[in-house]
C-alpha cells in the first residue's frame, strides 16, 4: 500500500529497519482500553523522530477512530509559554486537517481566523470556543494557566467531541545525547528520574513533567537496539 508523505521526510518504502516499531506505534492507536498518549524519548540522529512522523502519515491515511497529532518540542532557551502556544496551534491545525481529510493543511501557514473558516460545521462551535478560551488565557498575566490550557487542548477536544486523540509527542531534541551513550540501560527507567536527565531549560522539563508525562507511555532508543 502506498502512503502519501505528509510530515515524513522520506517515502515509506525508503524508511527501512523500523517496520516492527512502526507497526507497534500504529497498532497502539487502536487500543480502546488504553487512552494514554505516547511520549517518545531517544537519542538524536537515530531515526526516532522520523519514526513518529511515519506513524502520523500512516494513521492519517488509515482514517481510523484515533486522530493522530504530532508535535516536536524544540531544544531552546525560549519561554515555556512559547512552546505551549506552538503546541496549541499545531494541535488545532492537525485536527482540522484530519477532519477535512486534507493533508495539505498540516503544513499550510494558517491563522486562528483560518481555523474558523476551515472547521467543519460540526466542529465549528468547539473550535471557536477553544480559540476564544486560548485568547482569554493569553490576555491574562497567568502564564501557568495559559500553558495548562494549551497542553490540555487534546483532552478537552476529545471529551467534548467524543473522539479519540492520539498524540505523538517528540522530545528527542530535549535530551542530552551523552546521557543515552553513558547510561543506555537506565533509559528503561520511567518517571521523574528520566525527566531529571533532560538538559533542556528547566521551564521546558517542568512543562513536560507537569502536563504531558503523567499517564504517558515512553519508548526509548535503548528499547530498540
Amino acid at each position: 500500500m502506498t502512503h502519501q508523505r505528509i510530515l515524513a521526510n522520506v517515502n515509506r518504502d525508503e524508511f527501512v529497519g523500523r517496520d516492527a516499531e512502526l507497526r507497534q506505534l500504529v497498532d497502539y492507536s487502536s487500543r480502546r482500553e488504553d487512552t494514554r498518549g505516547l511520549l517518545l524519548l531517544g537519542a538524536p540522529n537515530v531515526g526516532v523522530s522520523e519514526l513518529l512522523r511515519q506513524a502520523y502519515d500512516e494513521l492519517f491515511d488509515r482514517r481510523g477512530e484515533a486522530i493522530p497529532i504530532y508535535f516536536a518540542f524544540r531544544r531552546s532557551d525560549g519561554a515555556a509559554t512559547d512552546e505551549a502556544r506552538a503546541f496549541f496551534h499545531n494541535f488545532i491545525q492537525q485536527y482540522i486537517a484530519y477532519r477535512r481529510v486534507d493533508a495539505s493543511l498540516c503544513a499550510a501557514p494558517l491563522t486562528f481566523h483560518d481555523f474558523g473558516e476551515l472547521a467543519l460545521p460540526t466542529d465549528y462551535e468547539l473550535i471557536s470556543e477553544l480559540i476564544e478560551g486560548f485568547e482569554r488565557e493569553r490576555g491574562s498575566s497567568d502564564q501557568r494557566a495559559l500553558i495548562n490550557f494549551s497542553l490540555t487542548a487534546p483532552q478537552r477536544v476529545g471529551a467534548k467531541a467524543k473522539r479519540r486523540i492520539f498524540p505523538l509527542i517528540d522530545c528527542v531534541r530535549l535530551i542530552g545525547i551523552s546521557h543515552v551513550r553513558n547510561h543506555p540501560r537506565r533509559w528503561r527507567v520511567c518517571g521523574d528520574a528520566c525527566l531529571g536527565w533532560f538538559t533542556a531549560p528547566e521551564t521546558i522539563t517542568s512543562l513536560l513533567k507537569r502536563y504531558i508525562w503523567k499517564g504517558s507511555v515512553m519508548m526509548t532508543h535503548s528499547d530498540w537496539r
